[in-house]
């Protein structure tokens, strides 16, 4: 499974918890090549959906899953499965870590120009509009207006 490491944050950032605590089940999982109850219980505590994606994937109740990952029958195969179905086009954690970095860019642009709009507006500029620094924020922000 190429970049699961991504995969891993993309889910850690939707989930909120530190990326170590996912890949740590994951890589249980898959050195020991079946899910045990307590992968499954750190998985769920942390709010990931591995029992509903598994009854999707299986066909089975919440119950019967519970049974199967007791009695060992949840390979990493499908344990992976459920790893790449919630993180490809249409998971529910697809690429946000990109997305994430998206908005905060955009967001420290937006930040800003208001802290520099604000500036302008409380009076730290002089009648010339000129700043009282050496370097005229407000002259900054005209000329970099648009590449802000």
């Amino acid at each position: 499974m190429e970049n699961i490491e991504s995969r891993i944050k993309d889910i850690a950032i939707g989930l909120s918890v530190p990326s170590e605590k996912i890949k740590l089940v994951y890589d249980n999982v898959k050195s020991k090549g079946i899910m045990h109850g307590d992968d499954l219980r750190q998985l769920t505590e942390i709010g990931m959906p591995m029992v509903k994606e598994l009854c999707a994937l299986y066909g089975k109740t919440t119950t019967e899953i519970q049974l199967m990952v007791q009695n060992g029958e949840i390979d990493f195969k499908h344990f992976g499965a459920v790893f790449l179905y919630l993180t490809n086009e249409g998971g529910m954690f697809y690429e946000l870590k990109k997305k994430q970095s998206q908005i905060w860019g955009y967001q420290y642009k937006e930040a800003l120009k208001q802290i520099i709009m604000k500036a302008y507006n409380v009076g730290w500029f002089d009648s010339e509009n000129k700043g009282l620094d050496d370097y005229s924020a407000e002259k900054y922000y005209k000329e970099n207006f648009e590449k802000i």
